[in-house]
């Protein structure tokens, strides 16, 4: 039987799950936050470990979210990562600009803009990450 994860203190380790999943497809093309909440699921259906947090918080969006931003301040420490804010749905028109801040403030423009969002981000919505060659 494997052991559940302590769900708190193991959300960097989820993490890190998605990120090294999301890996080869930052540096060949564009994440956005949509697709890291898509990889947790994905993984939870092939890690029991995972699976038995998800289901234990199920319908908890707060862990979500922070499964979400643990995986953004990963990404962003990666090597060649732009951050790109879309503008979408919250400032109208889909118009990505370049951040050129620091980590932790994107991190808490991405945090800020999910609370004003108030739920999972889907398609083109807040921010997109991609990897550039050096």
């Amino acid at each position: 039987m494997n052991k559940v994860l302590n769900i708190d203190s193991n959300i960097d380790y989820i993490a890190s799950l998605v990120v090294g999943h999301l890996i080869p497809e930052l540096y060949e093309d564009e994440v956005y936050l949509w697709e890291i909440v898509s990889v947790l699921r994905y993984l939870s259906t092939q890690n029991s470990e995972i699976e038995s947090n998800i289901n234990l918080v199920e319908h908890d969006a707060e862990f979500v979210k922070k499964v979400m931003i643990a995986a953004v301040g990963q990404i962003l420490i990666l090597p060649g990562i732009e951050t790109f804010l879309t503008g979408w749905p919250l400032e109208g028109d889909w118009e990505p600009r370049r951040l050129t801040i620091s980590v932790s403030d994107i991190m808490e423009t991405i945090r800020l803009q999910l609370d004003q969002l108030g739920r999972e981000p889907v398609a083109l919505e807040i921010a997109f990450f991609r990897g550039v060659e050096s």
